[in-house]
């Protein structure tokens, strides 16, 4: 049953949103890129309706995006949902001689700065090609957060940088704009 729904999942929508993409690459001189987004095992993902050993052997996919965790105890019928720098090395080796990249989905959606280079030190070791945030809209609530996530692409300086990622922003109160006082005791539009 599962994978006669990951079979309908395959014909249906992946087969045609690539061949739609290759079309819109031929007239435009490129090759537009299917990314899906994926979890704990190769195998589960069939629980999920995501033939991903299909999508790999018939070319249909450029990027897995791996979560860190499953919602579902999968084909396995193992609860134990893997972590995703466990999960990575599984991907790794499913796409192996192929150009499919497998990025990491980092986890917490929230934490500090020094955590954000932390995990990427920590998901590039396990052979991530790349960062992924989901839910991007909720993750951050601090600048020094966002400006942090924002750089984890670049590997070649993440061991450049120092732990204390704080140190790079101050907070300066903002008390006049243009001549104006920002003090709200001065308020006169109520």
């Amino acid at each position: 049953w599962m994978q006669h729904k990951a079979d309908v999942m395959t014909d249906n929508f992946v087969r045609p949103v690539r061949k739609i993409l290759d079309e819109f690459g031929r007239e435009r001189g490129r090759r537009p890129e299917a990314a899906y987004y994926v979890m704990d095992r190769p195998e589960d993902c069939l629980y999920n309706t995501l033939d991903v050993r299909q999508w790999v052997k018939e070319g249909l996919v450029d990027y897995f995006m791996v979560h860190p965790n499953g919602w579902s105890e999968g084909a396995s019928g193992r609860r134990d949902n893997l972590r995703v720098h466990e999960s990575v090395p599984l991907f790794k080796e499913l796409v192996k001689g192929t150009r499919i990249k497998v990025y990491a989905d980092v986890y917490p959606r929230r934490m500090p700065a020094d955590g954000y280079l932390d995990r990427a030190r920590f998901y590039y070791g396990t052979g991530a090609d790349g960062l992924m945030y989901w839910d991007v809209d909720c993750r951050t609530s601090r600048k020094s957060e966002w400006v942090t996530a924002a750089k984890m692409g670049h590997r070649d300086l993440l061991d450049a940088w120092p732990l204390d990622a704080s140190a790079y922003f101050k907070v300066v109160p903002l008390r006049m704009i243009g001549g104006l006082s920002t003090d709200p005791r001065y308020d006169t539009t109520g």
